[in-house]
Order: C-alpha cells, then structure tokens, then sequence
C-alpha cells in the first residue's frame, strides 16, 4: 500500500482507493510516521465524503469549509496518538 501510495504520488494527483482495512492501517502507520503522502491521500480519500456530511449540519458552504479545515488540521495535529488497531 505505502509503495502504492508513492507511486500514485510520483504518476500524478491520482488518489488510492483505501478499500480494505489492511490499506486503512497502512495509512494510518505511515500517518503517524510523518508520511506527507499519506495525508495528501487521506484527504484525497476522505475529504468529499466529509464535506457531504459537514453539508448536512451546517448552514452555509464557507461554513463547512472551515470545519473541514479545522477537521484536518485537528487529524494532522493528532498524528502519531492514533492507533489503528484499537
């Protein structure tokens, strides 16, 4: 998964698709190691689908994206006390 996601970095922008729980903690282990690439596909990955959500609550789109903002800024704040396997 790790060498999947350098490669996709180095062919162009194009995300992974994270579809089994092995790549999720392959993510999340190279997350808290530091990974730039790994979050750059954790938000190519997540993103939309979190926009959507944070649509359904708030009121305007300006809102939503700063509480998206502010969501992954908490994630990269955060990186390195998660632990995929609880």
């Amino acid at each position: 998964m790790i060498t999947n996601l350098e490669s996709a970095q180095s062919v162009g922008r194009q995300s992974v698709r994270l579809t089994n729980l092995n790549d999720q903690i392959q993510l999340v282990a190279a997350l808290n190691n530091g990974n730039p690439i790994a979050f750059n596909h954790l938000y190519r990955n997540y993103s939309a689908a979190l926009m959507l959500e944070i649509m359904a609550i708030v009121r305007t789109t300006e809102q939503a994206e700063d509480v998206l903002q502010e969501t992954f800024l908490k994630i990269s704040k955060s990186l390195g006390q998660f632990d995929p396997l609880k």
